[in-house]
């Protein structure tokens, strides 16, 4: 938790950088909380289209590198160390790169570049997301940057938009979900289903904290216990018989799956249509013994996907395939490993936003 009434850090004192009588927070990476967090230069890792990103510094320091090995490297440091490897060449014709490709630094491209990077760190590091928030209502200053787009790889006013508009989008979500929470309801949502692990029980620490999330909107939820079943076949068939005895439609009903329970949410829902797929290092295309069915055309459009980058269990690469293969399908990549122990407060924020987008579906 960031503490907000320290005056130093590293030895160093850190500045009161909010103005009350302009109302302004100036973000600066000396500032008191939280203004030094909102700096690029605060160690706030994420990862972003499969690169390692140490702190934003990083990821824009990268991109003035063409060959993808030292942009990678950049990419994956701190904000002091990757500011050190700043350079100006890309100036001279204005083209950044990502991964290989060329981008004009003044082009709309570019913008919604950065725009995906800042919300990736935003969904990502819940400590930049708090800091953000705090700032509901303040207008935000950055009066250290450039201002000339000619010479920076962001100015002030892009940095000081982005932040804004992420700030002012996530409590305009929050206000609705409170608006939901009030009636206690969502449209198109009845149930939730969970479906654990292999080698997990039915209330492990991912499943309780994501039940919580859907308690709190009034849904109802059920945890299937299959820890009596012999084989992957045996799951699928207690998971379809629970699915047919429901009062309600099936198209009403969401399935959470982890690991194996993944793989069983995915293949019931090869037959049954539900209202949506939550999954968490999905264990597709494992091997045909232990997994017998192969192929996977689930009968929802709502299929959200979580997985580790370190995932020495089910490769995450699965994971990427079967979004490359089912258009729609939102896949997050974490620095994460197989059990995701610590994405948790990750995976209940993306899943109050799955909820919510399902409830808007007519």
């Amino acid at each position: 938790m960031e503490d907000y009434l320290a005056t130093t850090r590293n030895g160093h004192q850190l500045v009161d950088n909010y103005a009350p009588d302009s109302n302004t927070l100036d973000i600066r990476s000396n500032g008191a909380y939280p203004s030094g967090v909102l700096s690029n230069l605060c160690s706030n890792g994420f990862r972003f289209d499969g690169m390692v990103c140490g702190s934003m510094e990083g990821f824009l320091q990268s991109l003035k590198q063409k060959d993808k090995d030292k942009q990678r490297q950049i990419c994956s440091m701190k904000g002091g160390n990757a500011r050190k490897h700043s350079v100006t060449s890309w100036q001279t014709d204005q083209i950044v790169w990502w991964k290989g490709v060329a981008i004009d630094r003044q082009s709309e491209e570019y913008q919604k570049l950065l725009r995906r990077a800042y919300q990736a760190m935003f969904d990502q590091s819940e400590r930049f997301r708090a800091a953000l928030m705090q700032t509901r209502g303040i207008t935000l200053t950055h009066s250290s940057g450039e201002k000339n787009p000619y010479k920076t790889i962001i100015t002030e006013q892009e940095l000081c938009q982005i932040l804004t508009e992420m700030r002012d989008n996530y409590d305009k979500r929050d206000k609705h979900l409170e608006s939901l929470n009030n009636n206690n309801t969502l449209k198109n949502l009845s149930y939730v289903v969970f479906s654990h692990g292999k080698e997990s029980g039915p209330l492990g620490t991912k499943i309780q904290r994501l039940m919580a999330v859907a308690e709190e909107f009034g849904l109802k939820t059920k945890f299937i216990d299959y820890r009596e079943c012999a084989t992957a076949g045996e799951r699928v068939s207690l998971l379809n018989d629970y699915l047919n005895q429901l009062d309600v439609p099936i198209n009403q009903v969401l399935l959470v799956g982890s690991s194996m329970g993944g793989y069983v949410s995915m293949v019931v829902a090869n037959d049954q249509p539900v209202a949506g797929l939550f999954l968490m290092a999905p264990a597709l295309w494992m091997t045909a013994e232990e997994y017998t069915v192969q192929s996977y055309a689930p009968k929802t459009p709502h299929i959200e996907i979580t997985h580790g980058m370190l995932d020495d269990t089910v490769p995450y690469e699965n994971s990427i395939r079967f979004a490359k293969e089912h258009d729609g399908t939102i896949l997050h990549l974490v620095p994460d490993d197989h059990r995701l122990k610590e994405s948790h407060d990750f995976l209940a924020y993306q899943f109050q936003r799955f909820l919510e987008d399902i409830s808007k579906q007519d």
